[in-house]
């Protein structure tokens, strides 16, 4: 199997980002998410759709009664196929040949992709969930997957690597190599989801696109869900592992399509953003670029996520200074979402307060702090 396919598979799993492995019967999409998973040392809970009941991942009502001899029913996962994860907190399920499933299979899959419970067990935020399948026309009774499922998980094309294979053929199959994934690597998320937030300035066509055609909807398109949830995820974790163009593109395809994919990769590298820990040290250098709305957008959210990543008071002073400046070159309101999450993040931080920098904002701060206000009663 190709070396990027097996990199982009581990990454989502450790990013815990729902993955959707297709391919041809035979190409080793099994025996590769194992090994994956074993060289992670977590523990794998396997689901064949097709050799089981809906209600052996939905649950089955069971009565149980209380000291109080009070009777409620809770839905009850029989069978210990999930025991592993419930006893670790952590690992991966893996759903199997989910093409072959009937529709109230498909439905009763879904809903821990939709809301992470397995009958009545909430699984925990370090578990990943990983299906596989064959192409619905060579799959047994295959079945298109609904768009519903296939907008919640990021797909993977696999294909085979014939040199990987003759190695493997030769000289047995070696573990698994591939990038592991930071503790903090979700400090990138603000950073890219500042990015995307821009993209969807220039280009708001691309927030959401339900493809007109009903093939395409049982596969990758882009929507909220498969931006927040999905691509912003997999742009992070990138990020944290330092992975080049290539990676994004094939991770943002499987999000949310590759042809709106390559117009964020194509966008992004036109760009050409500054440093924002450059413009940290030194923030007299940034400007307001007013022939793009979109690039001033996405440098001063890039320099207040970088800010908030290494909060400290010399980049808390600094972040401000650099959106003092886009105040004074009327850009107030392309600086208001920078300016909220700058705010924000002073919470219980001993950070100084700066009058002549944060006083174009007030009126934006103090609305903010007024709808808290009024949520919270």
């Amino acid at each position: 199997m190709a070396s990027k396919q097996i990199e982009a598979l581990a990454l989502l799993i450790q990013a815990r980002v729902p993955a959707m492995v297709q391919g041809e019967p035979g190409t080793g999409k099994t025996k590769t998410i194992g090994a994956i998973v074993d060289a992670l040392h977590e523990p794998l809970a396997t689901f064949i759709p097709v050799v089981h009941e809906p209600q052996d991942i939905g649950g089955y009502p069971v009565p149980r009664t209380d000291a109080n001899d009070h009777t409620t029913i809770r839905l009850a996962i029989v069978g210990g196929w999930l025991n592993p994860i419930l006893k670790a907190g952590k690992g991966t399920i893996f759903i199997d040949e989910i093409t072959c499933a009937p529709a109230m299979m498909m439905a009763a899959c879904l809903r821990p992709l939709d809301s992470r419970m397995i009958g009545e067990e909430q699984l925990s935020d370090d578990v990943a969930i990983v299906l596989a399948c064959n192409p619905p026309e060579q799959a047994v009774g295959g079945q298109p997957i609904p768009p519903p499922m296939a907008n919640r998980v990021v797909w993977l094309d696999w294909a085979v690597d014939t040199n990987s294979v003759i190695e493997g053929f030769l000289g047995g199959w070696a573990e698994p190599t591939f990038p592991r994934l930071p503790k903090d690597w979700r400090s990138h998320l603000s950073g890219q989801a500042a990015l995307v937030a821009s993209f969807f300035k220039r280009m708001p066509q691309h927030m959401q696109q339900l493809p007109k055609d009903e093939d395409k909807r049982s596969g990758p398109w882009p929507s909220l869900r498969s931006w927040y949830s999905l691509a912003i995820p997999c742009l992070a974790a990138c990020e944290a592992t330092g992975q080049g163009w290539d990676m994004k593109l094939l991770l943002l395809a499987g999000s949310v399509g590759t042809g709106t994919a390559q117009e964020f990769i194509t966008w992004i590298k036109a760009l050409d953003l500054p440093d924002p820990y450059e413009l940290l040290k030194k923030p007299g250098k940034f400007k307001v670029y007013h022939d793009r709305p979109d690039k001033t957008f996405a440098v001063l959210n890039s320099v207040v996520s970088a800010a908030v990543r290494e909060l400290t008071p010399e980049t808390w002073k600094a972040g401000w200074e650099v959106l003092a400046i886009a105040a004074k070159d009327n850009a107030t309101d392309l600086a208001a979402a920078a300016a909220r999450n700058l705010a924000l993040a002073r919470g219980g931080h001993n950070l100084p307060l700066y009058p002549e920098l944060t006083e174009p904002y007030l009126p934006i701060l103090e609305a903010q702090r007024n709808l808290r206000k009024s949520m919270n009663r």
